[in-house]
Formats: C-alpha cells, sequence, structure tokens
C-alpha cells in the first residue's frame, strides 16, 4: 500500500486592483509564474464587490483609480470591515503619499518603473511572509493569555480546596474533643493528610512557578521578534531603498551633465531632482536608524548616546551632553538597545514635561554594575507620575527588567530630575584607557 502524502499546500490568493489593463497582466504574469492565484479589479466600487464576495491573502492597490483615490476606498474598505494586508503600487514615487499608506497600514510601497515586474515578486512574498510573522506572534499572544486564565483558574480551585479542607480540619478537630481515644486516631489521620496537602501544595506551586517561568520566556521572545524586525527593517531601509535611491541620484547628476549641452532649464531640472533625491536618502538614514539605533558592534551603545545627543539638540534647541569617562563595551546588542531606549524616553520626558533647557547622558561601569544616567535642570517630574507610575515610567521600569535592572528617580522641582539604571552584565566590559 503506497505511503499517504501530505496535500499541497493552498495557492496564496491575491487581489490586483488597478485600471491599466496592460500593467495587470503584467502582474499577473509575475505572480503566477511563482504559484500565485490572482484576481483582478479596474476600479474601486469592483475591488468592494470582489472583496465582499470572497477571501484574499493581499491586495496590490494602485493609488490613482478611475471612480476612487486609493487612499479612500482603503478608508471605506476599514470601515465596511473589509480591509485585508495591502501594498501599495503607483507610478508617481511620492515619499509623503508612501509614508502616509504605511500609517494607514500599507506592508510596502512600489513605483512602476522599468523595473517593476522585477521587484514585483519579491516584494509580495515579503509582504506574505510578515503577514505569516504577524498572525503567529498573535497566536503567540492569545495562547499566553489562555495561560494566564488557566492559571487564575487553577489558583481559584486550589484555594477552594483549602478552604474545604480547613472546614473539614475544624470540624475533626470538634469530633475528637469528645474521646482521648478517638483524638488519637484523628491525630494520626489528620498527620496523614496534612502531608498529603503538602505534597499537593509543593506540586502546585512548582506548576505556578513553571507557568511563570514560561510567561516571562514569552514575553521576552515576543520583545526580541520585534526588536529583531526593527533591525531588519532598518537594515533593508539602509542597504535597500538606500542604494536605490543612490543609484536614482546618480542617474539624475549624469542626466544633468548631458541635458546642460541641450537646455540649461532642462539641465535644472534634473539638479533639482538630485536635490530631491538626496533628500529622500537623508530621509530613509534617518528612518533607519530610529528603527535600529544601537550597530552590532561593542561601541554600539556610545555612539547610539551621542547622536542622540546630537539630534536632541538639533531638534529641540536644549544643550545634551554625553559623558563616558572610560569606554563601556557591549557584546549584547539587546541589552545595549534597551539601554538606549530607556536613555530616550527620561530625555523625551525632559524635553516634553520637564521643560528642560540642559540634559546630561552618564554611562559608566564598575567591576559589577552599568550605570545609565539621564539628568535634567528641569521642572522636575509630575508628582501624579511620581505617585501612580506615568507610563513613560513604567517603560522604563520594564525594560531595566528585562536586563536584570533598577530604575532610580530622584526628582526636585528647583534641581530638575535625575534617572539612574543600574545592572549587572556579563556583556559589560570595561576597556582600559582615557577616552
Amino acid at each position: 500500500m503506497p505511503a499517504a502524502t501530505d496535500p499541497a499546500p493552498k495557492a496564496r490568493s491575491i487581489l490586483v486592483v488597478d485600471d491599466d489593463p496592460g500593467v495587470v497582466r503584467l502582474i499577473e504574469k509575475s505572480l503566477v509564474r511563482k504559484g500565485f492565484v490572482t484576481t483582478s479589479a479596474s476600479s474601486g466600487s469592483a475591488a468592494i464587490e470582489i472583496l465582499r464576495n470572497g477571501l484574499f491573502d493581499l491586495l496590490l492597490l494602485d493609488l490613482k483609480l478611475p471612480d476612487i483615490d486609493g487612499r479612500d476606498l482603503v478608508t471605506e474598505l476599514a470601515g465596511l470591515r473589509h480591509s485585508i494586508p495591502f501594498v501599495v503600487i503607483t507610478g508617481q514615487g511620492d515619499e509623503r503619499v508612501a509614508v502616509e499608506m504605511m500609517k494607514r497600514g500599507a506592508l510596502d510601497y512600489l513605483v512602476k518603473d522599468i523595473r517593476f515586474q522585477e521587484f514585483l515578486p519579491a516584494i509580495v512574498e515579503r509582504a506574505l511572509t510578515q503577514i505569516d510573522r504577524d498572525a503567529k506572534l498573535e497566536r503567540a499572544e492569545k495562547e499566553l493569555h489562555r495561560a494566564h486564565a488557566d492559571l487564575e483558574k487553577r489558583i481559584e480551585e486550589r484555594t477552594a480546596d483549602l478552604a474545604r479542607a480547613n472546614a473539614e480540619l475544624k470540624n475533626e478537630i470538634t469530633e475528637r474533643k469528645r474521646a482521648e481515644k478517638a483524638l488519637r486516631r484523628a491525630h494520626a489521620d489528620l498527620e496523614k493528610r496534612v502531608h498529603q496537602r503538602t505534597v499537593e501544595l509543593a506540586d502546585a506551586n512548582a506548576t505556578l512557578q513553571k507557568d511563570i517561568a514560561e510567561r516571562k520566556r514569552l514575553e521576552t521572545e515576543i520583545l526580541e521578534i520585534s526588536a529583531r524586525e526593527q533591525r531588519r527593517i532598518g537594515q533593508d531601509l539602509h542597504d535597500g531603498l538606500g542604494q536605490h535611491l543612490a543609484g536614482i541620484e546618480l542617474m539624475s547628476q549624469v542626466l544633468e551633465q548631458k541635458l546642460l549641452k541641450i537646455s540649461k532649464p532642462a539641465s535644472a531640472q534634473a539638479a533639482k531632482i538630485s536635490e530631491y533625491v538626496r533628500d529622500a536618502i537623508a530621509q530613509a538614514r534617518l528612518l533607519a536608524r530610529g528603527l535600529s539605533p544601537v550597530v552590532l558592534e561593542s561601541q554600539g551603545l556610545m555612539f547610539a548616546l551621542e547622536e542622540l545627543c546630537s539630534k536632541t539638540e538639533r531638534l529641540f534647541n536644549v544643550r545634551c551632553r554625553f559623558q563616558c569617562g572610560i569606554p563601556v563595551l557591549f557584546e549584547d546588542n539587546d541589552a545595549a538597545t534597551h539601554l538606549y531606549r530607556i536613555a530616550q524616553e527620561a530625555v523625551t520626558n525632559s524635553v516634553k514635561h520637564g521643560k528642560s533647557r540642559r540634559i546630561e547622558i552618564r554611562l559608566s561601569a564598575t567591576r559589577e554594575n552599568i550605570h545609565l544616567s539621564i539628568k535634567d535642570n528641569g521642572r522636575g517630574f509630575p508628582s501624579e507620575a511620581t505617585d501612580t507610575g506615568g507610563m513613560g515610567l513604567r517603560i522604563m521600569q520594564y525594560r531595566a527588567s528585562m536586563i536584570g535592572g533598577t530604575i532610580t528617580l530622584k526628582t526636585d522641582p528647583k534641581q530638575g530630575t535625575t534617572i539612574t539604571c543600574t545592572t549587572k552584565l556579563r556583556s559589560a566590559a570595561q576597556a582600559p584607557g582615557p577616552r
């Protein structure tokens, strides 16, 4: 008898919304070649009708449709609860539109240029991979919630068992007082039952500790996945989009030189295009730096904190200085990223809430501990935030706990605020020599 084989995986379905039949044919040809199932719609109303009657894994959306703007279509689908993951395709590369659509939930943004058909399958596969990853993360979160609910239920059951056992014990003691002989028999029985209850409680405690450890592991894993995704997206922006824009800038410069011999106005326009592309490269680098602030090297935290000070001075017109007498080296990039985010949150609070004009970030290391402090000359932390634990302070405390550290806060309306994070890290080292 032949061995049973697993059923073939179901092909992923793609809905293409574009009013250009030629572009639709090119898209469908590229996607079908990669094993995808495609359906097309030439207008927004047709796309809505198709989505009412079927389910799709991904939507490829042209922003310019004959009956509705692509952005309005996304809003209308969300109102009808027919929204699906989507990738924007357009014939006009507009940085502001790209950022707007990303904020509306777009997974990617692709311009219909000469290499459009070449890049499309890879972008679709990357978007589907991200969708699968997000679904996996959502399942992990649901599993964590189920485990928490089960844990609470088991604690309630154990509490009820203990309450019943306590009631039974009182009744037995009352009965034993009636006779000495019965008291001795009941005492032996009580010793046995107490031992059984002790074993049960020990087992329940071990199970409880195991569940708590698993919950913490899942929280750490979710945070690590989020950090890795941020670094990956930042690297993609830097290595992919940044290199692509650099190539466009070079082509624009060559075009400028050629047009200079033909038409000076046209050459000036090409120069303007080069300038816009340089601005786009700078913005892409800023986005990449924001998603992955700490580079993967031992001195990355120090460089990142110096850059944070420079950026704070440029953006908020305040004095911000970084001090690190002896270099503090990290091999653990995740721990360094947590410390950077703590400093970033503290600086933001100093400027936004404390109205500080001078901020000082210090990083130092002893033989056992790492110290990161952020001191300002602002008007101090609001009293309600220190009493109840504001969102920013809770985030800093949570990040510190993830690396085995603690947060201390000293605030005074006349002397400003000092936030210190102290942690023990085996991955931190103190390099010799002055900085």
